[in-house]
C-alpha cells in the first residue's frame, strides 16, 4: 500500500500589483526547469506525477504570486 507524501506549503510571493510586475516576475522563471523552481520555493517535487496532478501550475502559481483564494474564478 502506497503512503501518500506531505508536501511542505510553497513560499508564495506577495500578488503582484500590476500587469507590467506580473510579466516581470512570469519572464524571470524561463529557463528553469521545475525542480529548480520547487527548490527556489522551498518544495519537494512529488515522486509520483500521476497522483500529484496540477503540481507544476500549483508551483507557478506560487512563483508569481497568484491569489490562492481565487478557487475555479478565471484568472
Amino acid at each position: 500500500m502506497m503512503r501518500r507524501q506531505k508536501y511542505t506549503s510553497p513560499i508564495r510571493r506577495p500578488a503582484p500589483t500590476s500587469l507590467a510586475e506580473l510579466r516581470v516576475r512570469a519572464e524571470g522563471l524561463q529557463g528553469f526547469s521545475v525542480e529548480e523552481l520547487a527548490s527556489a520555493l522551498g518544495v519537494k517535487v512529488p515522486d509520483d506525477p500521476v497522483r500529484s496532478k496540477g503540481f507544476v501550475g500549483q508551483l507557478v502559481e506560487c512563483a508569481l504570486g497568484a491569489d490562492p483564494t481565487a478557487g475555479e474564478r478565471p484568472d
